[in-house]
């Protein structure tokens, strides 16, 4: 199940994060997945991408009260942080 959605700055990647803790990118141009990061424990809250300089990242919070960094160049988790007080639901 789908609960969250974020559109890249130019509109060619769709990041969707599910109720079974994966982040799924897609090619919106090209109709296909790019990358499936997993790395959350439970449901995906909130997401966003975020340009860099060489690299386009996404930026992902869970009900695992951590927040992650994906590097879709590399393909990987690239940081993490954990909350103590609760869930991030907005960036």
């Amino acid at each position: 199940m789908v609960l969250e959605v974020a559109f890249c700055p130019q509109s060619r990647f769709l990041a969707l994060g599910t109720a079974d803790s994966h982040v799924k990118v897609f090619d919106i141009e090209k109709g296909f997945q790019t990358h499936n990061f997993i790395g959350h424990r439970g449901v995906i809250c909130q997401l966003a991408f975020v340009p860099g300089r060489d690299s386009l990242r996404l930026v992902s919070s869970g009900e695992d009260y951590t927040v992650k960094i994906w590097d879709m160049v590399l393909n990987k988790e690239i940081a993490a942080m954990r909350g103590t007080q609760g869930r991030v639901t907005c960036f």
